[in-house]
C-alpha cells in the first residue's frame, strides 16, 4: 500500500502535466488515509475479539513474513517494471506488454510456492508441537498474500503507466475495506484467529481481482511470450532487482524478528506491540507525504548539480521535525486515554491496556527519526547512492538485533519497544552521515537551528501540558490528558511564533496554496 505514495512522486519527474500529477498525489494521500482508517477499524474489532492473547500472537507471527514479502515485491514491481509497462511497445491490436505481465505473474507464483514449502518445512523442523500446528495452519491460509499483493502492485503499475491516476489511487483502500467487512462474516463461521487470516485473505483476493481485471483490460488482447522473452526480462531486471530486494529486506526485517522474539518472551507481547504501533503510526503519513513530494525536487537539483540541494534537504528535514514532533509528544501524553477509548472493550482487559499504553508511548518517540529517515533515504536515492542506503539498512538491522535479543528477554514488550526506537535513531544517524562525501563536507542537511527551535517548542509543550493537566478533572483522567495536551499544542505553536520559526510560515503558506488550489 505504501508503494502507491511513491508512485505519485516518481511519475511527476519530468511530467508535463504537473496539475494532473499533483491531483494524483492528493488522491493518493486521501486513499492512504482512508486505508489507514479501515485498517485501524480492523484492529479495533480484533482487539475486542482477541485482546492480547497467545493465539493473536501466533496470527501476527504467521502474518509477518508474507506481509513483508508482499510489500517488498510491490515496491520492486513498481520501480523495476514501470518503464516496461509504459504503452510504447505495441504492435497493432496485440499489446507486447503482456510478456512482462505473464512472466511477472509466473515469477510471483514460483515465489509463493517456494515460501509455502519453506514455511512448512521450517515449522516441521523447529516446532513439532500444537503451537507449530496452529502456526502451520495460519501460515498456509496467509501464504497466498505474496501472489495477491504482487498482482495488486502489477495492476497499480499498469494504471500509472496508462496515467489512469484515479484508478491507481482508489485501489489502495480496497483490501482493508473488504477485510473489515469480511471479518464480521468470518467471525460467524469461526470464533478463532482463523477468522482474521481468512478476512485478510478475502480482502487481498478482491483487491487482486479488481486490479488484475482492470489492468488486463487496459492491455487489450493477450499475447503469449516465449522462453527467450522471459530470459531477456530476467536478465535485464535481475541485477537491479536483487540489489533493491536486498536493501528492502534489511529495512523490513525487524518486524518479523520482533514477532519471533516477542512470541518467545511471553503471551500477549506481540499483540501489545502491534496495537501500540497501529495507534501511533498515522502521523507517519505526513512524513511519508513530505518525502514523496520532495523526491522529484531532489532528483532535479541533482541532475543540475545544484549545490543548494543540501540546504533544501535541511529545510525539508526541519519541516518534518516541526510537524511530527508535536504529534509524537501528543501521542506520548495521550497514550493511556487513547488506548482505553479505542481498545478497552471485549476481551481487551486492563492488563492489555497497560502493556499497550507503554508500547504506544515508547514507539511514539520513534516517529520523528522514522520520518526523517524516509526523507534522507529519498535524497540518497536521488544522489544515486543506493549502496549507502543498503549499508545503512544493514547497520540499522544489526543494531536492532543486538538490542532486541537482550532487551526483549530481559524486559519483554518494553525492551522490544526501546530496541525499535533506539535502532531507528541509530539508523537515522547513519543515513545523515551518509549524505556527506568527497564533494560535500558540510552539515547544512542537519538544519540544526531549525531542530533547536522545534526542540524548545516541544519542551514548552510538554511542560505546559503536564502543568495544566490537573486543572480539568480528577487524577489523570482522560479529560485531564486531553485538556492538558490541547493547551500544550497551543504552547508549541505559540513558542514557534515567538521564535519566528520559518517552518511555521512555510507550513501555513503550503496550506493556503492547497486551499486556493482546491477552490480553483
Amino acid at each position: 500500500m505504501g508503494s502507491a505514495a511513491n508512485n505519485a512522486s516518481l511519475t511527476s519527474i519530468g511530467a508535463p502535466q504537473s496539475v494532473a500529477t499533483a491531483r494524483f498525489a492528493s488522491l493518493t494521500l486521501a486513499s492512504l488515509v482512508l486505508d489507514r482508517v479501515f485498517a485501524f477499524g480492523f484492529t479495533v474489532v480484533m482487539s475486542a475479539a482477541f485482546g492480547a492473547s497467545k493465539d493473536l500472537d501466533r496470527y501476527l507471527l504467521a502474518l509477518a513474513p508474507p506481509a513483508v514479502i508482499g510489500i517488498l515485491i510491490g515496491d520492486l514491481i513498481y520501480s523495476q517494471l514501470l518503464a516496461e509497462l509504459i504503452p510504447n511497445h505495441t504492435s497493432g491490436r496485440v499489446d507486447q506488454r503482456w510478456k512482462v505481465v505473464i512472466w511477472t505473474v509466473a515469477g510471483l507464483c514460483a515465489c509463493n510456492i517456494m515460501y509455502a514449502f519453506s514455511w512448512a518445512g521450517a515449522l516441521a523442523m523447529l516446532q513439532p508441537s500444537p503451537d507449530g500446528d496452529k502456526l502451520m495452519e495460519l501460515g498456509v491460509i496467509l501464504s497466498p498474500l505474496i501472489l495477491l499483493s504482487g498482482i495488486v502492485a502489477l495492476g497499480g503499475t499498469i494504471f500509472v503507466a496508462e496515467r489512469a491516476y484515479f484508478a491507481a489511487a482508489s485501489r489502495i483502500p480496497v483490501a482493508s475495506f473488504v477485510s473489515l467487512l469480511a471479518l464480521f462474516g468470518w467471525r460467524q463461521i469461526t470464533p478463532g484467529v482463523e477468522a482474521l487470516a481468512a478476512s485478510v485473505l478475502t480482502g487481498a483476493i478482491v483487491a487482486a481481482m479488481v486490479s488484475g481485471f482492470a489492468g488486463a483490460r487496459m492491455l487489450g488482447l493477450p499475447w503469449l511470450p516465449s522462453l527467450d522473452d522471459g530470459r531477456a526480462i530476467f536478465h535485464r531486471l535481475g541485477r537491479a532487482s536483487l540489489a533493491q530486494l536486498f536493501a528492502g529486506t534489511l529495512a523490513q526485517a525487524s518486524i518479523p524478528v520482533e514477532r519471533i522474539v516477542g512470541a518467545g518472551v511471553g503471551s500477549g507481547v506481540v499483540s501489545a506491540l502491534n496495537y501500540g504501533r497501529v495507534l501511533v503510526s498515522p502521523p507517519l503519513l505526513v512524513g511519508q507525504s513530505i518525502a514523496t513530494a520532495s523526491y522529484p525536487r531532489f532528483v532535479q537539483m541533482r541532475a543540475e548539480a545544484d549545490p543548494a540541494r543540501y540546504r533544501e534537504l535541511g529545510r525539508t528535514n526541519g519541516t518534518v521535525v516541526f510537524l511530527l514532533l508535536p504529534a509524537s509528544l501528543l501521542l506520548v501524553l495521550l497514550a493511556s486515554p487513547l488506548v482505553r477509548i479505542l481498545y478497552l472493550r471485549g476481551t481487551f482487559d486492563e492488563r492489555a491496556a497497560a502493556t499497550t499504553t507503554i508500547c504506544a508511548a515508547v514507539l511514539a518517540l520513534g516517529l520523528v527519526p522514522i520520518a526523517l529517515n524516509a526523507v534522507v533515504t529519498r535524497f540518497l536515492y536521488a544522489e544515486q547512492m543506493s549502496g549507502r542506503v543498503a549499508i545503512a539498512s544493514g547497520a540499522t538491522f544489526a543494531t536492532y538485533l543486538v538490542l532486541a535479543l537482550p532487551f526483549g528477554y530481559a524486559a519483554g514488550y518494553l525492551g522490544l519497544a526501546v530496541a525499535s526506537v533506539a535502532s531507528s535513531l541509530f539508523g537515522l544517524s547513519v543515513v545523515l552521515l551518509a549524505v556527506r562525501g568527497k564533494t560535500y563536507r558540510g552539515w547544512e542537511h542537519l538544519a540544526l537551528p531549525s531542530f533547536l527551535r522545534s526542540g524548545i517548542a516541544g519542551l514548552a509543550m510538554s511542560v505546559v501540558a503536564l502543568a495544566t493537566e490537573g486543572l480539568f478533572s480528577a487524577p489523570r483522567g482522560s479529560l485531564a490528558a486531553i485538556g492538558g495536551s490541547a493547551i500544550g499544542v497551543a504552547a508549541y505553536f505559540g513558542t514557534a511564533i515567538l521564535l519566528k520559526s520559518p517552518e511555521l510560515r512555510s507550513t501555513l503558506a503550503v496550506f493556503a496554496r492547497g486551499r486556493s488550489g482546491s477552490r480553483s
